[in-house]
C-alpha cells in the first residue's frame, strides 16, 4: 500500500482543538529551549501582530505519526519543542485572558463521556523528568505570584513558562491582549506533515522515514538522534521498548564521562563494520552508511545486539584510558597503549584503524600479552611508519630545546623496548593543547588537569623527569634508530 502522507497547513487554534492528543514519545530529546528562544518566539509572534495581523506567521513544520487503531492519538516524531513551548505561551496568555476557550482547549481535552480532561500535549520523555515538570506548570495559578521564586536553577518548563508571564505582563500594558490571543491562535500557522497507517508502529516507521528525508536535506537535527529514533522504532516491534530506554540513557552517560559524541561511537561503529566487511575504510555519511547501505547493522541485527557493540565499544575507550592513565595496575600494555595515543595524536596512526584493531577485542584483565602484541603489531603494520623505517636516521632530530614531535614519537618507542622501562606515570592531561601550540614540536604538559584524554602530547623535557638518560642526545638518537630497526626488521619477519 503506498504512504499515506498528509501536510495542509493549520493555524494554531486548528492544531491544538478537536479531540487530537500531541504524545511524545520516550525516545526524544529531553525539553531543551531555555529562556532565549522564548524570547525569540515571543518577538517574532509580537512583531508579526504589529506587522502583518493580516496575512499571519509561519512558523514552520512538525512531523506526526497516526496510527488508524487510535486516530486521535498523533505522535510527535519532530516539532516536540515548538509545540511544548507554545502550550506553555498559551497556558500563560490564559491567565490574561480568561474567558478564551480556544485558549483552555488548546491546553486541555475532555473526555466525551466521563468530563475527565486529559493534556492536549503529553510527554513521555525518559532522558529527564520531562513529564512531571510539565504536569506541574500547566497548574499553574498567576495569582499566586508563583514566578516570584522562580531561578535559574529550576527546570526549564518553570523558567520559561515565568519568562512568557514576565514578557506578556509588560505586552498587555499597552495592547490588547484579546486581539493578541486571536491574533495567535487564528494566523500564527504550522505545516504538520502526518503520516498514517493501519497500526502505530507502521506509522511510526513511515513518519521516522519522512523525518530521516526532512533532516536529510539539511534541518538541524544530530545524526545519533535519528539513530536513537529507527532503535526505538527496533525495540518496539521486538517488545524491548523498555530495556533499550534503560541501555540508550546508559550509553549517554557513558559518552559524557568520556567526553565523547554519541556520533563519534556511531563513526566508530561504522569503522568496525567496515572492517568485518572487507571495505575500503573512510568517513562515510554517517546516515547513509547506516540507513542506507545493505551491511548496516540496523537490517542484519537486532536493536539488543547494536546496543551491546556501541556500549562495548564505550567500554574499550574508558579500557584504554584506564591503562594509558595507570600504569602502576597494567604492566607492560600500558607503555603501548601510551605509545599509540601519541601517534594518533600526532597523525602517524590512523585513527580509524586504532579502533578496528581494538574496538572488538573481549577483553579482560589477564589477556595482556596478546593486547601487548596485537598493539606492537598495529604500529609496525602502520604504512607510514613502514616507509620512515626504511633506513636508519643519522641527522639532527633536534629543534632548539626538544625533540620535534614525530622523532619524539619513535623515542618513546626506542624507550619502551627495553622491558625494564616502565610506562609515563603520571600521564598528564591536557585540554586543547593541539589548539595551543604549534604542532610540529613537543610542548609541556600540565600537571593533573585530566579533563580529557583526547588532546595529550609529551615533551623530552617532561620525559627526563623519570628517564634522565634522555638528557643525552646521543642517547636519545640510539633510541629513535633502535625504535626503526624494530618496526623494519618487524614487517621483513
Amino acid at each position: 500500500m503506498a504512504l499515506t502522507l498528509n501536510a495542509e497547513q493549520k493555524s494554531i487554534y486548528d492544531i491544538f482543538s478537536g479531540e487530537n492528543q500531541y504524545i511524545i514519545p520516550p525516545y526524544q530529546r529531553a525539553y531543551s529551549w531555555t529562556q532565549t528562544h522564548c524570547k525569540a518566539l515571543f518577538e517574532d509572534i509580537r512583531k508579526a501582530f504589529y506587522s502583518e495581523e493580516k496575512e499571519g506567521y509561519f512558523l514552520g513544520n512538525i512531523v506526526l505519526a497516526k496510527s488508524r487503531e487510535e486516530r486521535n492519538k498523533l505522535e510527535v516524531i519532530d516539532g516536540q519543542q515548538r509545540l511544548t513551548t507554545l502550550i506553555l505561551l498559551i497556558k500563560v496568555l490564559l491567565s490574561f485572558d480568561k474567558e478564551n476557550k480556544a485558549l483552555y482547549n488548546a491546553i486541555w481535552i475532555k473526555d466525551r463521556r466521563t468530563d475527565e480532561e486529559i493534556q492536549r500535549l503529553e510527554t513521555n520523555v525518559f532522558m529527564e523528568k520531562d513529564y512531571n515538570y510539565f504536569k506541574e506548570v500547566l497548574a499553574f495559578d498567576f495569582s499566586d505570584n508563583i514566578c516570584e521564586s522562580v531561578s535559574e536553577k529550576e527546570n526549564l518548563f518553570k523558567q520559561n513558562i515565568c519568562c512568557f508571564y514576565s514578557e506578556l505582563k509588560e505586552f498587555s500594558q499597552n495592547n490588547d491582549i484579546f486581539k493578541f490571543s486571536d491574533f495567535l491562535l487564528d494566523k500564527i500557522y504550522i505545516l504538520p506533515i502526518e503520516t498514517e497507517d493501519s497500526n502505530a508502529d507502521k506509522a511510526r516507521q513511515n513518519a521516522l522515514n519522512v523525518f530521516e528525508t526532512i533532516n536529510n536535506r539539511g534541518l538541524n537535527l544530530s545524526t545519533s538522534d535519528i539513530f536513537k529514533a529507527r532503535l526505538y522504532s527496533m525495540a518496539l516491534n521486538e517488545l524491548e521498548h523498555e530495556e533499550f530506554i534503560i541501555e540508550w540513557k546508559e550509553l549517554e552517560e557513558k559518552c559524557n564521562n568520556l567526553n565523547y559524541k554519541i556520533d563519534d561511537i556511531f563513526k566508530i561503529y561504522s569503522y568496525t563494520i567496515q572492517h568485518e566487511n572487507n571495505l575500503t575504510i573512510n568517513d562515510n555519511n554517517l546516515r547513509e552508511f547506516f540507513l542506507e547501505k545493505k551491511y548496516s547493522p540496523f537490517l542484519l541485527k537486532n536493536q539488543k545486539i547494536i546496543m551491546t557493540e556501541l556500549l562495548s565499544i564505550c567500554e574499550f575507550i574508558r579500557f584504554f584510558i584506564d591503562v594509558i592513565q595507570n600504569p602502576k595496575g597494567h604492566q607492560e600494555l600500558s607503555k603501548w597503549f601510551q605509545i599509540i595515543h601519541q601517534g594518533v595524536l600526532i597523525g602517524l596512526l590512523d585513527e580509524k584503524f586504532f579502533y578496528i584493531y581494538f574496538s572488538l577485542i573481549k577483553y579482560n584483565t589477564e589477556n595482556y600479552n596478546d593486547l601487548v602484541n596485537l598493539s606492537k603489531e598495529m604500529i609496525y603494520q602502520n604504512h607510514f611508519l613502514k616507509e620512515e623505517s626504511v633506513k636508519d636516521k643519522k641527522g639532527s632530530f633536534f629543534g632548539k630545546n626538544n625533540l620535534v614531535t614525530k622523532e619524539l614519537f619513535f623515542l618513546l618507542i626506542g624507550l619502551f623496548l627495553d622491558e625494564k622501562k616502565e610506562a609515563i606515570y603520571p600521564y598528564y592531561v591536557v585540554n586543547n593543547l593541539i589548539k595551543s601550540y604549534p604542532s610540529s614540536y613537543a610542548v609541556k604538559i600540565k600537571e593533573n588537569d585530566f579533563t580529557t584524554i583526547n588532546k595529550i602530547m609529551i615533551s623530552q623535557e617532561f620525559l627526563t623527569q623519570f628517564y634522565p638518560e634522555l638528557k643525552d642526545n646521543k642517547r636519545c638518537i640510539e633510541l629513535i634508530n633502535k625504535a626503526y630497526k624494530f618496526i623494519r626488521e618487524s614487517n621483513e619477519n
